[in-house]
């Protein structure tokens, strides 16, 4: 690269810097309320959208929703949109009128905070997912040797176990810089050398992005393709179809890494999931095993100080199980029941950052029609000892005639056509709080399910799971701790369901105050003495040995052949429809218990009693 061109690139780039930093600020100010002169009117807009957090607490609960700058009402996505479109007539104007008083605001301001406040309120040039890195953006001129003494400090705080996410780290936050890397970024050779470059995928739950993976001596770069278009991102593997053009390039410190797990992607083990000490993570895929593997082996090769010994000898999720003791202390109730199964997810290959493979949670309160819920009481509770599609002794035997009629010289015999977790399955659930409310629009070209199919009702959604054919969903981590899944808090139009009535939030069972006190009750359950005596039975059918073979045939858990790992090789499938078909489809969680789970569990169980009674 010539030097004036060169120059021409680093002046941009810190423009660029300095207009998000003062778009950081300008927001900060206002969500505290403290945005005073010429901008005071943007404390109190027409309309605030909100949008879950990403940040991750010890537990991996994402707790938080914050301003989404970017947020609209979806105006014109509900299915009978069409149909009642006089009724929205006035709410367009409305629309109108607040972009008037916008500009009208912008041309009050002096000259030169104009320019300012354009550029920097400006949301057209912002990608959703970018808006969530910029806070660490902002601080991205500390240099990599200060940065280096902080985690140097800090490097004892993070050794451990697998479960031993504290405090401690999610306050360092000197130790992970998400910078922004100035296009072309080659490193200097007296600070760093490049082991490792490979083309690969960012995969994040609104978009998927086309880049180069690299690996140098002191970080972890991740740059944008900028060639990218629609004729180079499979639409399979992306819901945005193309690299956006402000897409920014990533950086981190090599000491910033705390864990890192394999992961299928596209029904390919080919991605790496990288786990920062902040609780940030970060999936890429690139796109075949050998590759892969590349980009552990230079990752491990920098010796990241704060990266676990145990993810530095091996990837093997049953193995890292069994390192950490992860059993063991569940027994003797050093973690509960929540933080368990989300660690057993997560070893399983279950990532937020891909909906077709989102954790999975179990049903377990079976009364939504009682004034009060009698936690005491064993009927209470879902039976975890089987599978949803066996809960219902009138549906299971339709089951179990469809195993044992259906005849198919390739296709092996089935219970269940559907799957307990999939795509749809997540957006069902979490489609009222963003990003999942955009994503819910993208994958169904651009319009909401009808309202009749949507998340409405806790207790019909219950009666469906017992009764429909086609329906042996289990839940998701959320409906655990965020009460805002339960609530319409961007006020969309969802639609109307055939009896005319509005969708908006969800009706809550009886013994259930408002949407805070349900979730409070539900967890609740869910750390009882009943299903912590039971948890492990459910285990068994999900990451267990009951997942397949005999065991899951006794069980009555046999599902569709192409849902289990190793059963469909994609890269074989020359059919386009049906390779993008498979790519979309729900599948199971890696296999983590290959033996009798219940013996285990019921020994350490008798272990740690023997403890409390000392």
């Amino acid at each position: 690269m010539e030097r004036q061109t060169l120059v021409d690139v680093l002046i941009r780039h810190r423009a660029s810097t300095g207009l998000r930093a003062w778009r950081h600020l300008l927001h900060c100010l206002t969500e505290m309320g403290r945005l005073y002169g010429p901008f005071e009117h943007l404390c109190t807009p027409d309309r605030v959208f909100w949008k879950l957090d990403f940040t991750e607490s010890s537990s991996r609960m994402r707790r938080f929703v914050k301003r989404n700058y970017k947020g609209c009402d979806h105006l014109g996505a509900a299915a009978d949109y069409e149909d009642r479109k006089l009724l929205n007539t006035s709410a367009q104007s409305n629309e109108h009128n607040s972009e008037d008083a916008n500009s009208s605001l912008t041309s009050t301001l002096p000259s030169s905070a104009s320019v300012i406040m354009a550029d920097a309120m400006s949301m057209n040039d912002r990608n959703v997912e970018n808006e969530q890195l910029e806070t660490d953006t902002t601080r991205s001129s500390v240099d990599d040797d200060q940065l280096q003494h902080s985690s140097a400090a800090d490097q004892q705080s993070v050794k451990g176990s697998i479960g031993s996410r504290t405090s401690d780290i999610c306050a360092d936050r000197n130790l992970v810089r998400s910078t922004v890397l100035a296009p072309s970024y080659v490193p200097s050779e007296a600070d760093e050398r490049i082991i490792v470059e490979l083309p690969s995928l960012m995969v994040r739950p609104l978009k998927v992005v086309r880049g180069t993976f690299q690996v140098t001596s002191k970080r972890i770069n991740f740059i944008i393709d900028e060639r990218s278009n629609d004729s180079n991102i499979d639409d399979a593997a992306s819901t945005s179809g193309q690299c956006d053009q402000q897409d920014k390039d990533r950086s981190w410190l090599v000491s910033s890494l705390y864990q890192i797990y394999s992961r299928r992607y596209l029904l390919r083990r080919s991605a790496l999931e990288l786990f920062m000490v902040d609780r940030s993570n970060f999936f890429f895929d690139f796109a075949d095993i050998d590759a892969r593997k590349n980009a552990y082996r230079a990752i491990v090769h920098t010796k990241p100080p704060n990266l676990n010994d145990i993810f530095l000898a091996t990837q093997r999720a049953e193995q890292i199980l069994k390192r950490t003791q992860l059993m063991e202390r569940w027994a003797n109730w050093e973690i509960n029941n929540f933080e368990y199964l989300m660690e057993l997810n997560t070893l399983a290959g279950r990532s937020y950052n891909d909906i077709t493979q989102y954790p999975v949670f179990p049903w377990v309160v079976a009364d939504y029609k009682s004034r009060v819920l009698n936690l005491d009481d064993p009927l209470s509770y879902r039976d975890l000892s089987k599978p949803i599609g066996a809960l219902n002794p009138e549906r299971l035997k339709k089951f179990q005639e469809r195993y044992s009629t259906f005849e198919d010289p390739i296709i092996p015999k089935f219970h269940y056509g559907s799957h307990y977790s999939s795509a749809g399955t997540v957006l069902y659930y979490l489609f009222r709080v963003e990003p999942f409310t955009t994503l819910s629009i993208q994958l169904q070209d651009g319009k909401f399910d009808h309202a009749d199919r949507m998340f409405s009702d806790l207790s019909g959604t219950w009666d469906s799971v017992l009764e429909d054919m086609s329906d042996v969903k289990e839940l998701v981590p959320e409906m655990f701790y965020l009460p805002e899944v339960f609530t319409n808090i961007n006020g969309i139009d969802f639609g109307t369901t055939q009896l005319g009535g509005k969708l908006d939030s969800v009706e809550l069972p009886p013994w259930a105050e408002n949407h805070v006190d349900f979730v409070h009750k539900h967890r609740k359950a869910l750390e009882s003495e009943h299903v912590s005596a039971h948890l492990h039975e459910w285990i068994d059918l999900i990451f267990g040995y009951k997942q397949r073979g005999k065991e899951a045939i006794m069980a009555n858990n046999v599902f569709f052949y192409i849902t289990y790992e190793g059963t469909v090789d994609i890269d074989k499938i020359t059919n386009p429809v049906s390779s993008r078909v498979h790519k979309f489809i729900y599948r199971f969680p890696s296999s983590l218990f290959v033996y009798l789970f219940m013996f285990f569990w019921n020994y350490f169980r008798w272990i740690g009693e023997l403890h409390k009674i000392k």
